[in-house]
């Protein structure tokens, strides 16, 4: 797991609750050779070409986010992401991102495959995001 320094010193002082993750987002299919939450997807057009999305990456990383009320839920969702997608997925690697301001509000919880063939999504430098305290799990 990396952080940049704003998620470390929200992660020291962070209370995690056991506060059931929501089902929905943990259902997930498969199509044009992206890993989606199943819910979010409902209205995407049948053909990859046919989307606004540049690339695979994008297209996961735009429609697997979810807000959250607080970063207790974000760190419970992180957990149950990694957990279904290891069991699910076994020979595939995914990135899941954890964001939120750094006074811990505005948390966002996103993850998508990694890709060598994709640009980056996301800077390998997490300093680099000043205005956002940064949680990276990598699943390999």
């Amino acid at each position: 797991m990396k952080t940049n320094r704003a998620m470390s010193e929200l992660l020291a002082h962070a209370q995690t609750k056991g506060s059931p993750v929501d089902d929905d987002y943990l259902n997930f299919i498969e199509r044009e050779g992206c890993i989606l939450i199943k819910s979010f997807c409902s209205e995407l057009p049948i053909g990859f070409p046919d989307t606004a999305y540049f690339d695979q990456t994008d297209c996961e990383a735009s429609i697997n986010h979810v807000h959250l009320e607080s970063l207790s839920e974000g760190l419970n969702l992180v957990q149950a992401w990694e957990n279904k997608l290891r069991f699910k997925y076994p020979a595939k690697a995914f990135v899941i991102v954890l964001k939120c301001d750094p006074d811990g509000t505005d948390v966002v919880a996103r993850f998508f495959q990694y890709r060598e063939s994709d640009p980056t999504w996301l800077s390998s430098d997490l300093e680099s995001y000043k205005s956002e305290a940064l949680l990276v799990r990598e699943i390999t």
